[in-house]
């Protein structure tokens, strides 16, 4: 893999006391209980494109792009956002290329039109990276996760390698954001911890090691289609009411 045609564009920010906490509104004790492995997204879409993460520092954008297609192929019915949408929200969001912070592209996803409009989200909600159960049951139940990473300049190496694991590395290179801040679609799981991501037009495995030493900030992703159905039925225990009301003041 070429990495010097690799961008990333994750800009970190300080921790925002606005970001909705999932547990808030998620009751895990009357929703269903996840699989120990969930990667079946993979099995109905299983090309997933670049989005200009190769020449434009997009990454935000481009992890909404593959949202959006795992969200609605594993609905039935794939829809692949063009890559002049994701683009054209990158630079609604901003005039330079210096990249993006993922709340930006989000609030303003919610208000989009057109190509993305039509599967915007009603809401996205900060998922706490030390609950194994609550990372895993909302990808199950919302078609993945948003991942916010600081990439270490040793992934470098392996990516030139062509290795599909992402693996923590002792020692030099290894320091979080020594490369750049990075954001990923991570639409499964794997029984062991390790996650299923989508970068770059490709599909790689994050080792439960490489999240728990880089991955800073986790997104549900809740929308409209995916509120009322899940495998056919309608979720119980989230709590629309008050997603709502606190979106409202806000």
């Amino acid at each position: 893999m070429n990495v010097e045609h690799l961008k990333t564009g994750c800009l970190v920010a300080p921790p925002d006391a606005r970001n909705l906490q999932a547990s808030r509104f998620l009751d895990l004790s009357a929703l269903p209980t996840p699989p120990a492995s969930w990667t079946r997204i993979a099995q109905r879409v299983t090309s997933w494109p670049v989005y200009a993460n190769d020449r434009l520092n997009d990454c935000t954008t481009a992890a909404i792009g593959h949202k959006i297609m795992a969200a609605s192929g594993w609905a039935g019915h794939l829809h692949v956002p063009s890559e002049a949408s994701i683009v054209a929200l990158y630079w609604a969001t901003g005039k330079q290329d210096d990249g993006r912070f993922p709340n930006t592209v989000l609030n303003f996803w919610r208000q989009a039109t057109g190509d993305l409009g039509a599967h915007r989200p009603e809401a996205y909600v900060a998922l706490d990276l030390q609950s194994a159960t609550l990372m895993r049951t909302a990808a199950y139940l919302f078609a993945g996760a948003y991942l916010c990473v600081n990439l270490p300049a040793n992934l470098k190496p392996q990516l030139a390698a062509d290795k599909t694991i992402w693996r923590y590395v002792s020692g030099a290179g290894s320091a979080p954001g020594s490369w750049a801040g990075h954001a990923v679609a991570a639409p499964g799981y794997y029984a062991n911890g390790d996650w299923d991501i989508r970068s770059w037009g490709r599909r790689f495995r994050m080792t439960r090691r490489f999240l728990r030493e880089y991955v800073y900030l986790a997104f549900a992703i809740l929308s409209t289609d995916e509120l009322q159905r899940v495998n056919g039925k309608n979720p119980q225990g989230i709590d629309l009411a008050s997603l709502r009301a606190d979106l409202a003041r806000l």
